[in-house]
């Protein structure tokens, strides 16, 4: 089996959606939406082989997404082994999740070497628990959110004819953080106005705050899979109390039906991990790399 990769494109969306539906992922980076608007910065190419779903990145080095979709995971392997050795570039995988490690390790044992990265792991939700933020861990959240119901702020959703609104606040989000001098919050921001000019055609959901007639916070993020819904981008002006708790509360409450909420990992940052840590996940969603034994050196 030869793999054919090509760049992702909207139309991949009809059949990708399904395959990552049928793996029952959780992981962020099995979303179409958020692919599709990283694929410009990470030159994402996907294929289908033996029904299962890949796709791979070649921005600093060739890696591979962990195949989802199919039901036995030798397929898609050997296909992105053969892949490697007609590219003659090592074997990369990533983002594996500790169940598919043991799946891989089953099925070629002894072959490749799993790290873990703890910086990509992903904070997983009850959305119970951040639909009420009961119990004395979340009471400091639900004094910031009466704060904001004091000042007669109000949740809205979403809808089209307010994507410019979001994106004048996403501007001035971008000036208060010094976006022209720090290179990461530039492409976040840049990548947070490609998912709200998207909006519909990626079947995205959000909701706003407004404040005084102006949009102090916006949310957005879909379902991926029957038990898991992820928020892809979150804002909110710092110096308006309470908009970052009652934001995330409220859109739980009206967008979000499944079990689990994925608000995606920290990539490091230790005031984004505390933040991500004190809405108390119910579990921190594992992910390995992995590269063929003895190729360690070369990555």
């Amino acid at each position: 089996m030869e793999l054919s990769f090509a760049p992702i494109r909207l139309e991949d969306k009809k059949w990708i959606e399904p395959l990552v539906r049928r793996g029952k992922e959780r992981g962020c980076e099995y979303s179409f939406a958020s692919n599709y608007v990283w694929s410009r910065y990470y030159a994402f190419e996907v294929a289908e082989a033996g029904g299962y779903f890949l796709l791979s990145s070649n921005r600093d080095i060739r890696a591979y997404l962990c195949p989802t979709g199919g039901e036995d995971i030798r397929l898609p392997i050997e296909a992105i082994l053969r892949d490697c050795e007609k590219r003659q570039t090592p074997f990369y995988m990533y983002s594996i999740s500790a169940e598919k490690k043991a799946e891989i390790e089953a099925a070629f044992p002894g072959k490749f070497t799993f790290e873990p990265r703890r910086d990509t792991f992903e904070y997983i939700y009850e959305r119970e628990s951040l639909a009420t933020l009961a119990g004395k861990k979340l009471h400091a959240k639900r004094n910031h959110i009466h704060a904001f119901e004091l000042s007669g702020g109000r949740y809205l959703p979403l809808t089209p004819d307010r994507i410019p609104d979001c994106i004048e606040m996403n501007r001035l989000w971008c000036a208060d953080q010094e976006c022209d001098w720090n290179p990461d919050k530039e492409e976040e921001s840049c990548i947070t106005i490609s998912l709200l000019r998207n909006y519909e055609v990626l079947g995205l959901t959000g909701g706003l705050l407004e404040l005084d007639g102006k949009v102090v916070a916006f949310t957005l993020g879909e379902q991926l899979s029957e038990d898991t819904f992820v928020v892809h981008a979150e804002k909110a002006f710092a110096h308006v109390r309470g908009a970052y708790p009652y934001i995330n509360r409220e859109f739980v409450r009206a967008a979000v039906s499944c079990r689990y909420v994925n608000r995606e990992e920290d990539a490091g940052d230790e005031g984004l991990r505390q933040a991500k840590l004190s809405y108390q996940p119910a579990f921190l969603l594992e992910k390995y790399d992995a590269v063929l034994k003895g190729q360690e050196h070369l990555l």
